[in-house]
């Protein structure tokens, strides 16, 4: 059976020993402090790994700036507009885990335009899908392990916000270190990985390694 909204926060409930929700819109501090938390640390998630459920191939599309650039790069395109990430950027029928990578990622202080420039004349992307972690049919998309990693780190932010025990604070990070360990685990684990918002760029050359992503830790 698909998880519910209100089975990933019920499943942090009770990693942290605390009541479970009877409804999703029940009244109490710790659904709403669980809706502040939900989709941040959710999103990293999908973000910094790559999972199968919403790994999306497509070809870019163009933008009407014409290069060469200031920058070096040929060819400018649009971002998906659905995209967490850009794990991989590819010429058609060649997504090799340890394709050549050359190209650079580019967002404007406003983050409302996102290009990408690459020396392919015809490029594609390998992207994880962002997912509207509020809408049914979306949560229904991700795997158990998505949902006990990220069921893992909500506990983690549970425990530090409502306990007052030292030791429940070091029982938090230890339940991060485990959602790290079983993102890796159930995740491609492969691709760039996600930079963080906003940035002037994103340079990568040469074979990116396999390991080469950013754990998502503990979101704030």
């Amino acid at each position: 059976m698909a998880a519910t909204q209100l089975d990933i926060y019920n499943h942090a409930l009770a990693d942290a020993a605390m009541q479970p929700l009877a409804t999703i819109t029940e009244n109490s501090e710790s659904r709403s402090f669980l809706d502040i938390k939900y989709a941040t640390v959710a999103g990293a998630m999908l973000e910094r790994f790559d999972w199968h459920f919403c790994r999306i191939d497509v070809a870019l599309t163009k933008t009407s700036n014409t290069g060469p650039f200031d920058d070096g790069w040929q060819f400018e395109y649009e971002l998906p507009a659905s995209s967490a990430a850009v794990r991989v950027v590819h010429p058609q029928h060649d997504t090799r885990d340890d394709i050549e990578q050359d190209f650079t990622q580019l967002w404007n202080n406003t983050d409302s335009q996102q290009v990408l420039r690459t020396n392919l004349d015809d490029a594609y992307a390998l992207y994880t899908d962002a997912l509207d972690f509020t809408l049914a049919a979306d949560v229904a998309r991700l795997d158990n392990g998505f949902v006990l990693a990220l069921s893992l780190n909500l506990a983690a932010h549970l425990i530090t916000r409502f306990s007052q025990d030292p030791k429940k604070t070091v029982l938090a990070i230890e339940m991060t270190s485990r959602a790290l360990e079983m993102a890796r685990a159930h995740s491609l684990g492969r691709g760039i990985g996600a930079p963080q918002r906003p940035t002037r760029s994103l340079r990568a050359r040469g074979r990116i390694p396999r390991d080469n992503f950013v754990p998502f830790g503990f979101v704030p």
